[in-house]
Formats: structure tokens, C-alpha cells, sequence
């Protein structure tokens, strides 16, 4: 916990590739767009539209990083997010990075390590989402080796 608390106080000293970058979606309600999930801001989310089955999240990063990783950060504490992490280097052919397909993890804030080289474009597709809620995706942000 007191680990937690310094990462979230100071920082890691590795900042975040996402933020202000270029982000689009699949679809997006009028009141969450795709530039919300990577503003750091904890007030704002991307809301895809709820008719969607498998939405997605992507962002260009500007330029190919070494990522060592994501932190997904949900609307609801205490609820089941089912997705996936891939990574691009062109943004068209895509690599499975983390599949949470058969997440039970139900914290609001999921980290998620990996090691991949060359990404210039990550995109997180939603699987599933607690029934009766919207799903929305208040930051994502990711972090250099």
C-alpha cells in the first residue's frame, strides 16, 4: 500500500507515453470521446456507444516505444472488465500484449506488464463490462522500458 501511494504521489519517474497523444475509437458516446481516456483527467472517460458488442481504444504514440506496460483505469470499483492490450508498429497488424478475456481482477485500477518492442499504436478492445453499466474508460496510460 505504501508503495501504491509514493508510485501515485511522485510518480515513477517513467512518464506516461499517452499522454496528450492522438486517440481514436470505434465509436464514442457525445459525452466521452476518445481523447478522455489519455487526458489525465480523473473527471472525464471514453464511453463507447452501448450498442457496441466489442468496442476498441487506440492511440498513436507519434513515434515506435520499448512499452513495459498499461494502467486501465475503470469508472466502477469492484466490477469485472474483460478485455485486451495489443500493440502495433504500424496499425494495422496487431499482437496480443495481455488478454484479460477471463479477467476476474475487479480493482479500478489494473496494471498490466509485458515487454514489447517497436509499438507505435496500442489499442484496448472491450470484451465485457458490469451488466447494467455503462463501459467506460476514465485513463489508460503506458510506460517506456
Amino acid at each position: 500500500l505504501f508503495e501504491d501511494f509514493l508510485l501515485r504521489t511522485l510518480g515513477s519517474g517513467n512518464p506516461d507515453l499517452l499522454l496528450g497523444k492522438t486517440a481514436e475509437a470505434s465509436s464514442a458516446q457525445e459525452n466521452g470521446t476518445a481523447c478522455f481516456a489519455n487526458d489525465a483527467k480523473i473527471f472525464t472517460s471514453w464511453r463507447p456507444k452501448p450498442e457496441e458488442k466489442e468496442p476498441w481504444w487506440k492511440v498513436d504514440l507519434g513515434c515506435p516505444h520499448n512499452v513495459s506496460g498499461v494502467e486501465l483505469n475503470w469508472e466502477y470499483d469492484q466490477k469485472e472488465y474483460k478485455y485486451k492490450v495489443e500493440g502495433s508498429s504500424d496499425g494495422c497488424t496487431w499482437i496480443l500484449l495481455a488478454d484479460r478475456s477471463s479477467n476476474s481482477e475487479k480493482s479500478k485500477s489494473q496494471r498490466l506488464y509485458f515487454d514489447a518492442r517497436s509499438v507505435r499504436h496500442l489499442r484496448v478492445t472491450l470484451l465485457g463490462w458490469p451488466e447494467g453499466e455503462a463501459a467506460a474508460l476514465v485513463e489508460c496510460k503506458a510506460y517506456a522500458q
